[in-house]
């Protein structure tokens, strides 16, 4: 349960926000881990607790999900922490600065904490997982009796929420970095390699589960216009956070990466996202994107106000009529109506 403290204090609205605040942002949880040196159970300094969380287990929670399953051997465990840490220097470190506030926005700052977790050429794997189990508590250890000795201790999160959660934010984690990064970052070097971008963002479509998640982790649906009903015209929001405005950051930086990739996995999962939250489009910059592979089928892309139409900008968009036809549809269309004023929908 979430208090007030103040009228201006923001309260979690969603469930992918009630997981957010209490994990990664300004809540109770968060203090604990700016406590990390005070305790006995957490071999790790403050900044290397933030990178467990922020990185490591969000990358452990993508390998689970991806390979379906909710526990792993010991080994399989330390192996992850191991990738975890080859793939924050890989995608992470490519440019200047990043967005992460914990790591005050310095890519020096984040290197840095990285290699405090390397001694020799050796991660501190231990380390990681006594942080992880004793202090943090969000991963389990647990023994079977049957089957091969080496399977036998397992390791998992909490509960599968919690797996579904650390997973979505390595995806949020890689959107927030999409502005910063060079595009050749985003192309698949092989299938076992995690250093790309596309691997995650442009491999398939979303389930809706993780849809919803992320679109409410990123805080969309207070993105949602709105009426202001004494001037009779439709507004958005002003974003409270950086969060926000995440997705259309994502979307935006589709227009170069479009120059070197196919990205509609992508640019179709940002859509959905942005729409889980937003329940429409009206105000959604879609200008000079490809967007032959979507449907705007029953989606509000405009609004009327007193002022006229406002609705989505598809101004350079690449577009077909199908775009507009409910899909998996056996008849002909019989009629449909366009506003072309301004590239506005």
């Amino acid at each position: 349960m979430f208090a007030s403290s103040g009228e201006n204090t923001l309260l979690p609205e969603t469930q992918g926000e009630i997981l957010y605040f209490f994990f990664h942002r300004n809540s109770s949880f968060y203090n604990i881990r700016k406590r990390a040196v005070e305790t006995r159970t957490n071999p790790l300094n403050e900044l290397q607790t933030q990178l467990v969380l922020d990185f490591i287990l969000p990358y452990i929670g993508a390998c689970f999900e991806s390979e379906d399953i909710f526990s792993v051997n010991a080994g399989n465990f330390g192996h992850m922490i191991l990738k975890s840490v080859e793939a924050v220097r890989e995608l992470f470190l490519d440019a200047g600065s990043n967005p992460f506030v914990d790591f005050h926005y310095s890519k020096n700052c984040l290197q840095s904490t990285l290699d405090s977790l390397v001694e020799g050429d050796i991660v501190k794997t231990t380390d990681v997982i006594k942080c992880v189990f004793d202090y943090l508590g969000i991963i389990y250890q647990y023994q079977i009796n049957e089957g091969s000795y080496v399977e036998r201790v397992r390791y998992a999160f909490c509960h599968h929420s919690f797996r579904d959660y650390f997973s979505a934010i390595w995806t949020v984690q890689l959107l927030r970095m999409l502005p910063q990064v060079n595009p050749s970052k985003f192309i698949i070097k092989s299938e076992e390699s995690d250093a790309s971008y596309g691997k995650t963002l442009n491999t398939s479509f979303w389930s809706l589960e993780k849809v919803a998640l992320i679109s409410e982790i990123l805080m969309e649906h207070r993105n949602k216009p709105y009426l202001e009903k004494q001037i009779g015209n439709w507004y958005t929001p002003k974003p409270d956070n950086d969060e926000q405005a995440v997705l259309a950051e994502a979307l935006d930086a589709c227009r170069k990466l479009c120059e070197k990739t196919d990205i509609h996995y992508l640019q179709e999962n940002l859509l959905s996202s942005i729409l889980y939250g937003r329940k429409e489009l009206t105000y959604v910059d879609l200008h000079g994107l490809d967007l032959s592979h979507s449907n705007f089928f029953n989606v509000i892309c405009s609004r009327k106000s007193c002022f006229g139409k406002v609705g989505t900008n598809f101004s350079g968009a690449v577009l077909h009529e199908d775009c507009f036809h409910p899909q998996n549809h056996q008849d002909n269309i019989i009629e449909y109506i366009y506003y072309e004023k301004s590239a506005l929908l």
